[in-house]
C-alpha cells in the first residue's frame, strides 16, 4: 500500500479495504462511474432480462412479466412462509446488493479485488458498508439515489 494520507477505509468480513487520498485521479473518479453504471444496470430489469435479438419493447415487457409472474408464483413443495419469505426478501433485497456489489466495484477500482467477499459481506455491518460508499462518492461530487 502506498504511503500517505487514508480518505476512507471499512472492514467487509475479513477485507479491509482501504482508500488513500492519493488515489483520487480523474481515471478512478471516472471508473467508479462507470462501476456504478454496471452495478444499476445489472440489478435493473434490463440487466436481469436482456432483450433478445430482434425483440421490440412490446414484445420484451410481455417476455419480462410473464416471466416475472412465473418466478412470484408459490411452488408446489413450498409453504406459505417460505413463499412470502422468498417473495419478500427477492424485492427488499436490491439495496442489499446495490451496496455489495458496488463495494466490490470500488474495491476493483482501487486494485483491492478480492477484499470483498459475499461471505465477508454477511458478517459487515450494513449500515456503515452503506455510508462508506455514500461518503465515498459524495468526495467524487456524484450521489447514490438507490441509497437516498
Amino acid at each position: 500500500m502506498a504511503k500517505g494520507k487514508i480518505f476512507a477505509e471499512i472492514t467487509v468480513g475479513d477485507g479491509r479495504l482501504v482508500i488513500m487520498r492519493e488515489d483520487f485521479i480523474n481515471d478512478n473518479i471516472r471508473a467508479l462511474a462507470e462501476s456504478y453504471a454496471e452495478v444499476r444496470h445489472s440489478l435493473s430489469f434490463f440487466g436481469k432480462f436482456p432483450m433478445k435479438d430482434g425483440e421490440d419493447m412490446d414484445a420484451w415487457a410481455l417476455r419480462v412479466q410473464e416471466e416475472l409472474d412465473e418466478s412470484n408464483k408459490k411452488r408446489e413443495d413450498e409453504s406459505q412462509a417460505d413463499y412470502i419469505k422468498r417473495v419478500f426478501h427477492k424485492t427488499n433485497s436490491d439495496r442489499q446488493l446495490f451496496v455489495r456489489d458496488m463495494l466490490k466495484g470500488v474495491a476493483k477500482v482501487f486494485n483491492q479485488e478480492g477484499k470483498i467477499t459475499d461471505e465477508g459481506f454477511q458478517k459487515a455491518n450494513y449500515l456503515d458498508c452503506k455510508e462508506f460508499l455514500i461518503n465515498l462518492f459524495k468526495s467524487c461530487d456524484y450521489s447514490l439515489p438507490e441509497l437516498e
